[in-house]
């Protein structure tokens, strides 16, 4: 809306949303249709719209039939519905997917490893996309003996178990989540200092590791921006 509000206000120029997101400077809003939407800061690219100058008006992405969308501090990330995988904004670890590191797209780039992606999720440095196989492979800032390794060709997660991935969510902390189908939650990354993880301690975690609380989760939601 352009200017700090104490107050809910009607964000103009977009009608019938279905979800949005909000990230440390800038958010996107999926309409019905599913046309993307980004607004907010853009010193990266990281609303798309090919240039790298803020915008407090909600700009669409030159992207049709978006189903899913993913966004972290400096990049964002759409899946369409035909399965295809676009990124723009920092990819300074190589988290946009072009298979290599460095640079900042500021129009979306087509993530060209696999075209049968269904969900995504994004953090500072990494993304994480979820394809129609079950299979979960990230990108990007991968934690590799206690360190982030910058990995710009996708490498799947090993460590979960056979079970149909249901939800997964990524923070700007490093930490990734997966709610599978029994319920049960799996985090690991590179940030736990108060515990985040939820594993019972406080130290970075390589592979994915079971939450162990209650066992009927359907879904997972984190902050860490």
């Amino acid at each position: 809306v352009g200017f700090n509000t104490p107050t809910p206000t009607m964000v103009p120029g977009i009608s019938n949303v279905v979800r949005v997101e909000g990230g440390l400077g800038h958010a996107c809003a999926l309409d019905a249709s599913g046309t993307l939407y980004c607004y907010g800061v853009n010193g990266n690219g990281q609303l798309g719209d090919g240039t790298t100058t803020a915008n407090n008006t909600p700009t669409a992405v030159p992207l049709t039939d978006v189903r899913d969308f993913a966004l972290s501090r400096s990049h964002t990330c759409a899946v369409q519905a035909n399965g295809h995988l676009y990124c723009f904004g920092s990819n300074s670890a190589g988290q946009v997917g072009t298979g290599s590191a460095g640079g900042s797209p500021r129009t979306p780039q087509l993530f060209g490893f696999y075209d049968d992606i269904r969900r995504v999720t994004a953090g500072s440095g990494f993304t994480c996309a979820l394809r129609a196989s079950g299979q979960l492979v990230c990108f990007g800032n991968i934690l590799q003996g206690g360190s982030n390794v910058a990995t710009p060709v996708p490498v799947e997660i090993a460590g979960l178990p056979a079970e149909r991935i249901v939800d997964l969510e990524g923070s700007d902390s490093g930490a990734r989540c997966v709610v599978l189908e029994g319920g049960r939650v799996y985090c690991w990354g590179s940030a736990n200092p108060t515990g985040e993880l939820g594993v019972g301690h406080q130290m970075p975690v390589e592979v994915p590791t079971e939450v162990r609380t209650y066992a009927d989760f359907a879904s997972i939601s984190m902050e860490g921006r």
